[in-house]
């Protein structure tokens, strides 16, 4: 979890820790804040996975990941409302204005109200590294 000065992070589990495990949830990661080990005190908050339903065993067992469809949710445009489109609007435009964000397809895309779920958690990775390497 990253701090509002927007480059400490916080290990602290809250109240925002629970939201962001939410979040990913709702977009198809496991979270391990809710794995069922936690009486036995194992807990990793900032630890998210995409198993697409498998376990480690299926894995062994030679099961294979499934290849995303058109339709899987992380290919889906963002249904935002339009504060929510104008809001990343913003921020976009602020990390391509500072260099941070090279490519402005990222921001069109912004605007033309085309960007899916996967490109929106790239450009949050994307940012927040470029943005600590600079610091």
């Amino acid at each position: 979890m990253i701090a509002d000065d927007g480059y400490n992070v916080l290990w602290t589990v809250n109240d925002k820790w629970r939201r962001v495990g939410e979040i990913g949830k709702l977009l198809g990661f496991v979270c391990s804040g809710d794995w069922t080990y936690q009486k036995e005190g194992i807990v990793d908050f900032p630890h998210f996975e995409m198993c697409f339903g498998l376990s480690i065993n299926d894995l062994i067992k030679g099961a294979k990941l499934p290849e995303l469809e058109e339709d899987d949710v992380m290919n889906k445009v963002l249904e935002y409302e339009d504060w929510a489109w104008t809001e990343l609007d913003a921020n976009l435009g602020d990390a391509y204005n500072e260099g941070t964000l090279e490519e402005w397809q990222w921001v069109q895309s912004v605007r033309d109200k085309t960007l899916v779920y996967k490109d929106l958690l790239l450009l949050k990775v994307l940012i927040d590294e470029r943005r600590r390497k600079k610091a």
